[in-house]
């Protein structure tokens, strides 16, 4: 049986190997259609080809450019290294009587500018660098100076007790210092550590931090909270009135060093156990234990300059004692 092709098979059906016949202006169309193509493609592929070379061409050039600006950059920043440490070297190596200036016949030496520089607000830059600032500052004092001089105000009453003033303090530091200096040896503060640490006792000292609040009611919320999970820092750094405690950390502390009311109830407690509300005249705190642990006695180096400064407060009132039994003193008005 033939199977009757439809409609559709009949008008598109050709003999196998048969192409579809074309009128003469239909292949001129298509033979244009095609150059188009083409022409649109090559032209396509050349600037493609002409971008990328373009791409490339510029990448490397600001490679280079690059380079070269980045070596500049750390040759110039090797020099000005260089050239402030031979200019600090050559300004090491000139003497104190080294006359770097004159005002109206008057020598001004390297002496007064180190001097200046010294006694100047300090700033984090080398001498060589701030030298000619130092210089101008100088210059300028040194003018004022001499128009004051020359203004004759030098006997004036005022400025006599001014002068007067100045002198007074100067002698007597300078006076204080000597004394203290003999007074407060070295050895001395060395043999002063020595006896503490001999007499020194350990004792029980606690870390702890706390939140202190106005409130009973605050502090029992907060201890509720706590003893629900609730973070300890986060709670202090929101609630607590204490703001010089970041974190409510209170850190070491032996007991003579809290007051009572504080003390009594947070050594008793164990480490990691959190207190109850606990009343002091500053409010209500509520305390957790960090840690605890018996005092140890600080080394020499941590603690002599500590030791050489209460030694020369202690030093210095027995020398003004001294001075004063020594003078004849008559008080006149005791009181107003």
């Amino acid at each position: 049986m033939v199977q009757k092709k439809s409609t559709f098979h009949k008008k598109h059906s050709f003999d196998k190997g048969a192409a579809p016949l074309k009128t003469k202006d239909e292949a001129i169309s298509t033979k244009d259609h095609v150059t188009r193509v083409s022409n649109r493609q090559r032209a396509s592929f050349v600037r493609t080809f002409a971008f990328v070379i373009l791409f490339c061409l510029t990448a490397t050039i600001w490679f280079f450019v690059g380079e070269k600006v980045f070596s500049l950059a750390l040759q110039n920043k090797w020099i000005q290294k260089s050239t402030l440490e031979n200019a600090e070297t050559a300004a090491a190596l000139i003497p104190d009587t080294q006359v770097v200036a004159v005002i109206d016949n008057e020598p001004i030496y390297m002496r007064d500018i180190r001097a200046f520089a010294e006694t100047a607000a300090p700033i984090d830059a080398p001498f060589a660098a701030l030298y000619p600032q130092l210089l101008d500052a100088v210059i300028n004092a040194k003018v004022v100076l001499a128009a004051a001089e020359k203004a004759n105000i030098e006997n004036r009453e005022d400025v006599v007790q001014m002068m007067k003033r100045v002198r007074d303090q100067i002698l007597s530091q300078a006076y204080v210092s000597d004394k203290l200096d003999d007074m407060i040896t070295p050895e001395a503060v060395r043999a002063r550590y020595d006896a503490e640490l001999k007499a020194f006792v350990p004792e029980e000292e606690i870390h702890a931090s706390h939140i202190l609040v106005a409130s009973e009611k605050e502090a029992q919320d907060i201890y509720r909270q706590l003893t629900a999970g609730a973070d300890f820092a986060t709670l202090a750094n929101l609630k607590s009135l204490d703001r010089n405690s970041p974190d409510g950390d209170l850190g070491y502390f032996s007991k003579g060093m809290m007051i009572p009311e504080f003390a009594d109830a947070v050594f008793v407690l164990k480490k990691g156990q959190l207190s109850k509300p606990i009343q002091t005249p500053f409010g209500w705190h509520v305390v957790l234990i960090q840690d605890k642990r018996m005092s140890t006695a600080p080394s020499y180096d941590e603690i002599k300059e500590q030791l050489r400064q209460m030694m020369l407060q202690d030093a210095l009132i027995k020398l003004i004692e001294e001075e004063r039994t020594k003078a004849q003193v008559n008080v006149l008005v005791p009181k107003i």
